[in-house]
């Protein structure tokens, strides 16, 4: 399917700064149910991992946190 230089339904302004795109979006809704979902089990293998290693554990919450709290500017 090729465009035409005056084909009026073509957008030409593109999609709006800052706007998702649909896949981006859908990945980020399935890894946000993931999480939600397994927010018990989190708390159960950081447990097991602070057993282990305190500091490795820790690495981790300061990794997930980065998914909640946004960065200061």
């Amino acid at each position: 399917m090729a465009f035409r230089g005056g084909d009026e339904n073509i957008n030409r302004a593109g999609r709006k700064p800052g706007s998702k795109n649909k896949a981006t979006k859908e990945i980020r809704e399935a890894y946000q149910r993931l999480t939600e979902d397994n927010l018990d089990n989190m708390s159960t293998w950081l447990s097991q991992i602070a057993g282990d290693d305190p500091a490795k554990a820790m690495d981790l919450m300061l990794r997930l946190s980065e998914y909640i709290i946004p960065k200061l500017s």
